[in-house]
């Protein structure tokens, strides 16, 4: 994502100008992790551990670059720490949650993430306070294969991802109640041995 990179430099810059730098040295290391984890040595599949730091990270980055006015929430049961799951299945979703719920409440924004494991299946659930994901979006993901939203690619292209590699091990829940939850379902025995291998 190059806008994300240049955006992250330009705010780098602006902080370095400005000598402050703590928040330069924060925003370089968590800049440093988000991209080493992201790339992965081209693995397609990490640990709920490892996705979970990939999305802390996003989240650190942008507090710096937009302010205080949000935090994120990262949770995790042991049983769910080592499973496996396809590259940047969280992050995106955080970055939905950011970009199209929180950054246009003027209400301060919460996005809490928690993965868990229930009944055999590995449960990730991101929950944000903004504005909700909006109907069309919903209606549109219950149609595989439709044209995308633009405001939601993140949520769009995630469940499409996941619908592909995991077939009927995979389901999803949407909840709009005043506060948004994406809920992903995978079956435990698909993430615990090694990705596409296990899969089908």
């Amino acid at each position: 994502k190059p806008h994300f990179l240049y955006n992250t430099l330009d705010a780098i810059e602006a902080l370095a100008m400005m000598k402050d730098t703590d928040k330069v040295c924060q925003l370089v290391e968590s800049l440093g992790v988000f991209y080493r984890k992201s790339v992965s040595g081209g693995k397609e599949f990490l640990t709920v551990e490892e996705e979970m730091e990939i999305a802390e990270k996003y989240a650190a980055i942008m507090r710096i670059r937009v302010g205080e006015g949000f935090n994120c929430h990262i949770s995790m049961d042991e049983e769910s720490r080592q499973l496996l799951i396809p590259k940047l299945t969280i992050q995106p979703l955080v970055e939905n949650s950011f970009q199209h719920g929180i950054r246009s409440s003027s209400l301060y924004g919460m996005i809490t993430v928690n993965a868990s494991v229930e009944n055999r299946k590995l449960h990730i659930m991101v929950r944000d306070n903004g504005e909700g994901i909006p109907q069309e979006v919903v209606r549109e993901l219950e149609q595989p294969g439709g044209p995308a939203e633009h405001k939601s690619l993140g949520l769009r292209g995630t469940v499409e991802r996941l619908r592909l590699i995991y077939q009927e091990h995979f389901s999803y829940r949407i909840v709009n109640q005043g506060f948004s939850e994406v809920h992903l379902y995978l079956d435990e025995d698909v993430c615990r041995e090694t990705g596409e291998d296990n899969v089908g």
